[in-house]
């Protein structure tokens, strides 16, 4: 067996012993992401938010999987409850940016993209999102191609020059 494999075990054999351990719950969901078990990863998450509400990395996980299973609104609501925990959370603001951006709310992305910049001003990600959104965006009103041109090279800068996500924003 590997590693995961392995982890996995030991995490369901003390789920056993304690079957209220949330931080277990949530170690066996990162766990079977892993191993690419995505289905039961989501459920792990959601157990472990039953019995502990506030962690904070449950609610992205969950976030995250649930927006890639095209359950956007049920993504938003997790990446706002894990603001409301940790409000200063810079991926939290990021990827709630990104689903709102994918679900047409471009003026509530550009939001949270600017505040995750701010808390994190090497988040190059969050800076490559908001430059990406201003260069690209269909609405006229948000298209700022100067705005945009500065994210997009801060964030190529903060990634090293050369990371090719960075590099498209740059280019639009």
């Amino acid at each position: 067996k590997g590693q995961v494999d392995e982890a996995i075990d030991c995490l369901q054999k003390a789920l056993q012993i304690k079957p209220d351990n949330a931080w277990a719950y949530y170690n066996l969901g990162t766990s079977l992401l892993r191993r690419g078990s995505v289905d039961e990863a989501i459920n792990h998450f959601q157990r472990a938010i039953q019995f502990q509400p506030d962690i904070v990395e449950a609610h992205i996980n969950l976030g995250n999987l649930l927006f890639l299973t095209g359950r956007g609104d049920e993504a938003v609501a997790h990446y706002q409850k894990a603001l409301e925990i940790r409000p200063d959370h810079a991926e939290a603001h990021n990827n709630l940016g990104h689903v709102l951006q994918r679900m047409g709310q471009v003026n509530e992305a550009i939001i949270h993209y600017q505040r995750a910049s701010e808390i994190r001003p090497d988040y190059a990600e969050a800076r490559n999102n908001l430059a990406w959104l201003l260069a690209t965006s269909p609405e006229a009103s948000v298209r700022s191609g100067d705005q945009a041109l500065a994210l997009a090279q801060q964030a190529n800068q903060l990634s090293g020059g050369n990371h090719p996500v960075m590099l498209k924003a740059l280019a639009a």
